[in-house]
């Protein structure tokens, strides 16, 4: 009796799988059939729909999505039918792309028409291609990615191109190519490759991103600083303190985080110049108040605290002076209580340099145990 249930429940297992097989396919068919009159707008719609069946199921869609990815126009597909789909350009996409990221889905099938497609004569069709391979990440894209990178002038097509190179980190021909791609005339070509480098954590190559510190470009620069600090290496610990003087107030706000994330030592003193320069963004002084964690900071975060015009630093740098858990801070903190605003803020950063809960009467406490500390 076992053996003829375990065989009635093969027989099942396998005529419900198959069932649900054929019912996959001509669900695929009717949208193939669809997508062969579909305008642009239901083609991206349709590319969306196929990824919800299995990978496998969708080789046949391959050359009518091929056919999808010289499509540009432009969409927000949340506003138009209300998808919701991972967006390239500020939350708007277009047909080809959705293709493109169906087609990444389907996988090695799609390899050998995704690579002709780089020969493209349309620009969209290259782009939307080499996105897809990117996606795939198949060693066998290598060399036509990088041809496509050597031998195409659009530098927008370039710069997707070398983000395609991202999961190919071990490559050695890949990591020349993302060298040479430095010194290109386009500067948002430059950016690419040095985000590449850090998105690899290409530590040899901290050097050449060094270099491009010195850019004319401030994207450049930005891209530089960020990558240095991704790479976490204590040597471009001098060069990121250095750029916290750039010209440019976005390279100078990424050499905060980039500080921050190699976790330096020594930019306090630069840091303290941020913070007290009256004419450094104010979303740079906050970050830069965000980052120091040294009793040097003690004096300058209660120089902000006492400037009235500088009301919207006042809380990181209370959080700043809790978090370092100097005593000098303490009377000035609680003489702050009287501001409601700040009042949770106060204690907890009370609280951290004392080891006294929050909730006490601070003024009270403090009139009591100042005289313990006037010999700090």
């Amino acid at each position: 009796m076992k053996i003829i249930n375990r065989t009635v429940s093969l027989f099942l297992f396998f005529t419900i799988g198959l069932s649900g097989c054929n019912s996959d396919s001509k669900d695929i068919e009717v949208l193939i059939e669809k997508l062969k009159t579909a305008g642009s707008v239901q083609s991206a719609n349709i590319a969306i729909e196929l990824r919800k069946y299995p990978s496998e199921s969708l080789e046949p869609t391959i050359p009518y999505l091929m056919n999808m990815l010289a499509d540009s126009t432009v969409m927000d597909l949340m506003s138009d039918y209300g998808f919701f789909s991972q967006m390239m350009y500020d939350g708007y996409t277009s047909p080809g792309l959705e293709a493109a990221k169906t087609i990444s889905g389907i996988g090695a099938p799609a390899l050998p028409k995704l690579i002709k497609a780089l020969s493209s004569p349309s620009a969209h069709t290259r782009k939307n291609a080499v996105f897809a391979l990117g996606s795939i990440g198949d060693p066998r894209s290598i060399k036509p990615i990088i041809n496509l990178i050597n031998i195409d002038t659009n530098s927008v097509i370039i710069v997707t191109a070398l983000h395609s190179l991202e999961k190919f980190k071990s490559d050695q021909s890949v990591y020349k190519t993302l060298i040479l791609a430095l010194n290109n005339k386009n500067e948002g070509v430059r950016s690419a490759a040095l985000e590449v480098l850090g998105a690899q954590e290409a530590k040899q190559a901290e050097n050449f991103i060094i270099i491009a510190l010195k850019d004319n470009k401030a994207s450049v620069r930005n891209s530089a600083v960020k990558t240095l600090g991704l790479l976490k290496s204590n040597k471009a610990e001098p060069y990121l303190i250095a750029a916290l003087k750039d010209s440019d107030y976005m390279v100078r706000a990424s050499a905060i985080e980039s500080l921050e994330a190699i976790g330096s030592k020594n930019a306090t003193d630069n840091l303290i110049y941020v913070v007290l320069n009256d004419n450094e963004e104010e979303s740079n002084r906050i970050s830069a108040i965000a980052t120091i964690n040294d009793v040097k900071a003690v004096d300058p975060l209660l120089i902000i605290l006492n400037d009235k015009r500088l009301v919207n630093l006042h809380k990181p740098a209370i959080w700043a002076l809790g978090r370092i858990g100097d005593k000098r801070a303490i009377a000035t903190l609680v003489e702050l209580l009287n501001n409601k605003e700040f009042d949770f803020d106060i204690r907890i950063a009370l609280s951290n340099i004392t080891g006294k809960s929050k909730n006490i009467n601070w003024s009270k406490w403090w009139e009591k145990n100042q005289h313990t500390f006037s010999n700090n």
